[in-house]
């Protein structure tokens, strides 16, 4: 894994553990059509990044990139009974700061019965290997769609950081912009953040962090807009404090149903 990479702790890494509520009835089951997992097909999203980067009597460093993601469907009924495989693909390009064009790939593989599960999610390393993680349990991603309810959802893990997470429905939400949205789905995800940051060939233990990715899925087409938000204290050797703060925002511009 890269060392912090909220793309991938987001994307589709972004992914929830099993709620720990009681099970789904089928009468109370989440429809599939909140986001339509068929094969081929896409989603593309415009993209944003914003990084800061705080140290201890230092300038504080910021980056700005943006760009395009792009995600397609295929069917992984080989992995697990109905599931569906989610390729992605983020290109960034530096607009401000010290950045440099980035270009990220990986995949979630998902099902989607009575609550949108994720099963395993990989990245594609520099060397071209895969850095997988398994679920099993499956996690839950999408647990209910009744306004203001929330489930404990677990641990999501992402390299050397673990994220304990709560999601929550927050409510129905129209979105104004081209294309629009009406009656979309509002769901929070947020928790505190452990584990290990790499920075360059350095490593620095997490004191204090906290996650929050708010979705807006709209039913038959997905999801619509995705803002995550990590911010962390860090210790760094030598006794350095960092502090990083790093929002990812992405909007859909293009949806293609199954062909």
């Amino acid at each position: 894994m890269r060392g912090w990479s909220v793309v991938r702790f987001a994307a589709w890494a972004v992914c929830l553990a099993a709620a720990a509520v009681a099970p789904a009835r089928a009468d109370r089951a989440v429809d599939p059509e909140w986001l339509p997992l068929r094969p081929r097909a896409e989603w593309t999203y415009d993209t944003h990044r914003d990084q800061t980067y705080d140290r201890a009597k230092a300038a504080i460093r910021r980056t700005l990139h943006k760009g395009r993601t792009r995600m397609v469907v295929e069917s992984a009924a080989d992995r697990v009974p109905g599931g569906f495989r989610v390729r992605e693909q983020t290109v960034l390009q530096p607009i401000e700061g010290r950045g440099v064009r980035e270009s990220i790939a990986g995949w979630t593989l998902y099902s989607f019965e009575d609550a949108l599960r994720v099963h395993a999610s990989s990245e594609i390393l520099a060397d071209q290997s895969l850095g997988e993680v398994v679920y099993e349990p499956p996690l839950r991603l999408l647990a209910t769609t009744t306004v203001g309810e929330s489930w404990d959802a677990g641990v999501f893990r992402n390299g050397a950081q673990r994220a304990k997470v709560r999601g929550e429905v927050l409510g129905i939400e129209d979105l104004e912009g081209t294309p629009s949205f009406d009656g979309c789905l509002k769901v929070r995800l947020a928790g505190p953040i452990s584990g290990v940051v790499s920075q360059t060939e350095q490593q620095g233990e997490i004191e204090s962090g906290e996650y929050e990715r708010l979705l807006w899925f709209a039913r038959g087409v997905g999801i619509v807009r995705d803002v995550t938000t990590l911010e962390v204290e860090m210790r760094m050797p030598e006794e350095r404090r960092v502090r990083l703060l790093e929002v990812l925002s992405m909007r859909l511009v293009e949806h293609r149903g199954a062909r």
